[in-house]
């Protein structure tokens, strides 16, 4: 790369390329960042069982939202990749896991709504059969969106680490 100096001359000017650590950003992430999102899987999971639907809402939107994201990001590069049964499966897991977010959502509906309906006012064995039922269905349903969730974004954040690694390497044996 040339620039001219204010003189007039003209000069090489070298490139500076910062050194980049795969390995120690690969095993920070995998080793800080993925227990970190098992913690906020839990916090989910809680906020499902006990938070009332008005609380949780906004949280399980966004993680719908959050989810689905990846899942088209993980689809989107199964294209672009060769190799792509790692990011199929992620994105499959993270697609299973916005299924069940909306199993979730729909059940904390059902659990907190049911006594609300004019039908159920009659009822009242039914009404209080039908949110334990939701309210007892409701852990499995997270526990499950959760798992998936988390073993989605374990393996895409593997393969992406790679990835990065085998770039570094091929990049590495170019110059």
């Amino acid at each position: 790369m040339r620039f001219r100096c204010r003189n007039g001359a003209v000069r090489k000017r070298k490139r500076i390329v910062k050194k980049k650590f795969p390995k120690f950003y690969s095993v920070v992430s995998k080793n800080i960042a993925i227990p970190m999102v098992g913690a906020v899987v839990i916090l989910y999971i809680s906020d499902a069982i006990w938070s009332p639907a008005s609380i949780f809402y906004p949280l399980a939107i966004t993680a719908l939202g959050v989810t689905v994201g990846l899942a088209g990001v993980c689809f989107a590069a199964v294209v672009a990749y060769a190799e792509n049964d790692e990011l199929k499966y992620a994105g499959e897991k993270f697609t299973h896991a916005a299924v069940l977010i909306i199993q979730s959502i729909m059940l904390i509906y059902i659990r907190d709504s049911v006594g609300f309906f004019a039908v159920f006012s009659k009822w009242l064995f039914f009404k209080h059969v039908v949110s334990i039922v939701a309210g007892g269905i409701l852990p499995l349903v997270s526990i499950a969106a959760g798992a998936t969730w988390y073993w989605g974004f374990e393996s895409l954040n593997s393969k992406l680490w790679r990835l990065w690694e085998q770039r570094d390497i091929d990049i590495n044996k170019l110059k």
